[in-house]
């Protein structure tokens, strides 16, 4: 199975370069899972013929930078925004969508796909970075499991699209995890690929 993955945008250290990455967690992690994935650049001109050229069944939108604030009209300054990773994520959004293929999000990735369909993003929230809690939620899969947490924005219950379906939240009410079934749409605010157990397997 060869799935499409975003990759982040990092800069050189010493000198000005920008680099598409992803962490060695996570390739090991859908690896363990039977998964293969194809690496997104952020500087493709054409995404779609990019992807044409795989077997492509589905496509995973991964975290890290934060998301340009104007795409849901917020004011907040933020920093680690670029325009190139935000084009990328919209074309993968679109690209998962018109071929009817699965689409998950994780940490950014939950966020941009909330951002795509209307919702929006909550800042500076407290006691969710390098923190553990457990889900609340009405689905035995996800209740009482605890969770990684590794986020400074995220989504409160109003800012989430009214096209998504909230499976579980934090003890303090932001959304840790949703889905649209019939777009086939998957996110979760932690990350499963660090630290990994038999519920994130």
């Amino acid at each position: 199975m060869i799935i499409a993955i975003s990759s982040r945008v990092t800069e050189a250290i010493n000198y000005f370069e920008k680099r598409n990455s992803i962490s060695f967690d996570t390739v090991k992690y859908f690896e363990h899972l039977g998964i293969t994935v194809l690496l997104v650049p952020n500087n493709l001109n054409n995404i779609a013929a990019y992807l044409n050229k795989f077997l492509i069944q589905g496509v995973i939108l991964t975290g890290g930078n934060n998301i340009n604030p104007d795409r849901y009209n917020s004011l907040e300054n933020l920093t680690d925004v670029y325009l190139e990773r935000d084009n990328t994520e919209d074309a993968l959004f679109n690209f998962a969508i018109s071929n009817k293929l699965p689409l998950l999000g994780i940490c950014r990735g939950f966020h941009f796909i909330n951002v795509q369909l209307g919702g929006g993003l909550v800042h500076n929230i407290s006691g969710h970075v390098n923190k553990y809690h457990k889900l609340i939620s009405e689905d035995i899969i996800y209740n009482n499991n605890e969770v990684n947490s590794f986020h400074n924005q995220g989504i409160s219950v109003d800012k989430l699209s009214s096209e998504l379906f909230c499976l579980a939240k934090s003890e303090d009410n932001i959304i840790e995890a949703y889905e649209n079934k019939e777009k086939k749409i998957l996110g979760f605010q932690w990350h499963p690929e660090r630290n990994y157990n038999e519920f994130d397997s």
